[in-house]
């Protein structure tokens, strides 16, 4: 188990624990424990032995968890529906982070979220691929994902309707992760990876004041 920092919060003066492991060792009951306080459906799976769990506790309580798994370190469901498809060199700089499940406010779980990127970034991240359903995409897109250009699809796992998005480390991001990742350069994956997606949100062109007839 590894302690990654202590946060503070100024203005409620507490402070809380960032921790992260890796694999399913006995550590892993806490995180069925804070998937269970979460009625997350379910528990344990297959990706969890090759994945870093971080989490949050506050006075004893899960407050946050979420799953980071790097694409050189475990195959993933996810890969077969994501438009780009990686060379074996941008492996190591790919995660997929998932399970992200919060009870703290946005301001907070962004603050343990850059924590969690900051220590990501550290190992050499530049690119996290996810595939996310419909009626979070706006969350993602405020933490400067991006959506990958064309239709959604259907997730391999869930079944579910999804949208796969990126976000890509690089001087030109912009949104809630900004702050940490946008200190780097993604290289020759950013340059192959960003014309799959849409523009940021505030780049577009402004809608016009009426939507056309039908």
């Amino acid at each position: 188990m590894s302690i990654i920092e202590q946060l503070t919060e100024p203005t409620e003066k507490s402070s809380f624990t960032l921790e992260h492991f890796f694999g399913t060792g006995p550590q892993f009951e806490l995180i069925r424990e804070l998937r269970a306080s979460f009625n997350y459906d379910v528990l344990e799976e297959e990706i969890d032995r090759h994945a870093r769990h971080y989490y949050v506790m506050q006075e004893g309580q899960p407050l946050f968890t979420v799953r980071i798994a790097r694409w050189h370190e475990t195959p993933l469901d996810i890969e077969s529906v994501m438009p780009y498809k990686p060379r074996p060199e941008d492996r190591p700089h790919m995660a997929t982070a998932s399970v992200f499940l919060s009870k703290a406010g946005f301001a907070r779980t962004l603050a343990f979220t850059r924590k969690v990127w900051e220590h990501e970034v550290a190992a050499g991240i530049r690119a996290d691929m996810i595939v996310v359903r419909l009626q979070l995409v706006n969350y993602y897109k405020r933490l400067g994902y991006r959506p990958f250009k064309g239709d959604p699809v259907i997730h391999p796992r869930t079944h579910r309707e999804c949208m796969p998005m990126a976000l890509v480390c690089d001087g030109d991001l912009r949104g809630g992760y900004a702050e940490v990742c946008g200190k780097v350069t993604s290289g020759e994956l950013g340059a192959r990876l960003k014309p799959m997606l849409e523009p940021h949100a505030s780049a577009r062109q402004p809608a016009p004041a009426a939507a056309p007839q039908p």
